[in-house]
């Protein structure tokens, strides 16, 4: 017997703290707008050298799927793993078939997808989807070693993921969600407008989201992040090839005010928003070519060849402050 809950690799997958619920929502089409209506502003969650996530994402949280804001996301239960009177994978079977999915920080050392495989314990994080009772494994989502780090359904032996649960590396904790089926969004314009406002002016938006916790205030936001990633490239470019990550948080994050731009052209046929949306175009396929340029240097390091996306940044700012300013009087127009 096989039971498998949907999940579909959402465009916001650099991270795994946005991915994983993210690719709950991003099954259901109707509302996958609602990531582009929120992921709008970026800042500078961590130093250089203190955190990978150095560059993320500012939302009501920094961690999404811990939170109880979610509209579409039902928290129903978070437990401790000694509450349970039964086998570990005999409780997750139950929940997956009332049709909850399971987040957990575990121990890497137990999976076999993963780089710390047998090598070295490691907290980490990944979402059960389902369970395959005859091959006597789960089914989770997760980045996996054997496709070169791609976020995919990995099978995990009923045994040695109840070991990676239960560690002594691990939280030793279940947290179970359910995905809202009757929930629809509506863009919501006026936190378009507020968030991409905040991103071009560079300005801090605690006001306009509750974080458990704010940012301290030497953060940058929005588009002064570029001067921070010229700051990163001239002074860090040895870091490089551990902390890659937030270029690809840059361009998903060009990607996402796209595809808000998209909606709006969808839902009030704007032409001015048209003719932003094409070339915004460029921006985003910018950001992309510095991902390419940032695995080359992975492969060689080479200071030039980082070097080279400054001037790329430089000419990306101008552009992107321009749209997004434009396209921000075009929401107020049409709110």
């Amino acid at each position: 017997m096989i039971k498998q809950l949907p999940v579909v690799k959402p465009y916001i997958s650099a991270y795994k703290h946005h991915a994983l619920p993210l690719s709950i929502l991003s099954y259901y089409e109707e509302n996958e707008s609602w990531i582009c209506n929120h992921y709008l502003q970026l800042y500078q969650r961590f130093d250089f050298n203190e955190n990978v996530h150095w560059l993320d994402f500012y939302l009501f949280d920094e961690i999404p799927i811990r939170s109880s804001t979610i509209p579409w996301l039902d928290h129903t239960q978070t437990i401790h793993i000694d509450y349970l009177k039964r086998p570990i994978h005999e409780f997750l079977i139950d929940v997956i078939d009332q049709g909850s999915f399971i987040y957990v920080i575990h121990d890497d050392y137990y999976m076999p997808h993963s780089f710390s495989y047998n090598q070295g314990h490691f907290k980490n994080n990944l979402l059960i989807t389902g369970y395959d009772l005859d091959k006597q494994c789960f089914y989770v989502y997760d980045y996996a070693n054997t496709t070169r780090g791609q976020l995919q359904v990995n099978e995990v032996p009923f045994r040695l993921m109840e070991k990676s649960i239960a560690s002594e590396h691990a939280w030793n904790v279940l947290t179970l969600f359910t995905y809202q089926s009757d929930y629809r969004h509506q863009l919501q314009l006026e936190l378009a407008y507020r968030l991409l406002q905040d991103y071009v002016t560079s300005s801090n938006s605690s006001q306009d989201l509750l974080l458990i916790r704010d940012p301290p205030e030497k953060r940058a936001f929005g588009i002064s992040v570029y001067e921070q990633i010229k700051r990163f490239l001239h002074g860090h470019s040895d870091l490089i090839n551990t902390l890659h990550l937030p270029f690809y948080v840059f361009h998903e994050h060009k990607a996402s005010v796209g595809k808000l731009m998209d909606n709006l052209i969808n839902k009030y046929d704007n032409p001015e928003i048209r003719r932003l949306r094409a070339e915004y175009e460029s921006v985003i396929r910018d950001a992309g070519f510095m991902k390419t340029i940032i695995l080359k240097y992975m492969l060689k390091p080479d200071f030039d060849i980082a070097k080279s996306i400054i001037p790329i940044l430089d000419s990306m700012k101008l552009s992107e402050e321009r749209v997004i300013t434009s396209l921000c009087e075009e929401i107020q127009k049409i709110s």
